[in-house]
């Protein structure tokens, strides 16, 4: 048996109601309904499987790992890999 995972970045409290809101928005013109299931987040590393009894060993992994990188920015250049691969439609992206 394998459990799923995935390794994600969740912004701040007031990030994420800024992006609830513009998800709102996006299945309001969109038609996409599913956006409002997923918790905002930034993907690091995609879903990947694992058997159960490795579960302890990514635990221990992950507390050994040091990572100190203090506040950074991130600055979104375009939305159209999102909704071109999620559509298949051809939709005007304004950069």
């Amino acid at each position: 048996m394998e459990n799923l995972y995935f390794i994600a970045i969740i912004p701040t409290k007031e990030i994420c109601d800024e992006i609830e809101v513009f998800k709102f928005d996006f299945t309001q013109h969109f038609e996409s309904h599913e956006a409002l299931r997923v918790i905002p987040h930034i993907t690091l590393k995609a879903p990947f499987k694992l058997a159960v009894f490795k579960h302890a060993d990514l635990l221990e992994w992950f507390k050994k790992l040091f990572f100190n990188s203090g506040r950074f920015q991130i600055k979104l250049k375009t939305l159209e890999p999102f909704i071109i691969s999620r559509y298949h439609k051809e939709i005007s992206v304004a950069k």
